[in-house]
């Protein structure tokens, strides 16, 4: 099971409150099984030795996270994103909530 969740929080900093969130996932990409067509030879090599970011700022105010191995949606996110160029954080917010509502629920990652 994978998971990824974020948190606001407060804290001072040079004396100033700040508000800002903190998330929290687990590291492990697991490529076993039908996973490993997803990753070419030197993809696998790499990831088994460096491990992979399953957190990506795109931006001061939007971070966009994953769980799990498989991230063929993730990429589908991020390929409307470059096909857009611009864009309106709703805009994402809406299209990865349409990717998220068009998969099987055990697919969702």
């Amino acid at each position: 099971m994978s998971f990824v969740y974020a948190e606001k929080i407060k804290y001072t900093l040079e004396d100033k409150q700040i508000q800002g969130i903190k998330i929290y996932s687990d590291t492990k990409v697991s490529i076993e099984g039908a996973v490993k067509t997803n990753w070419s030879e030197q993809q696998r090599k790499a990831i088994e030795k460096y491990g992979m970011c399953k957190s990506i700022i795109i931006d001061p105010k939007c971070c966009i996270s994953f769980a799990g191995n498989n991230i063929f949606l993730l990429q589908k996110l991020f390929d409307q994103l470059v096909e857009w160029g611009n864009f309106e954080i709703d805009q994402l917010i809406e299209y990865a909530y349409r990717i998220h509502l068009s998969e099987h629920k055990d697919n969702i990652e």
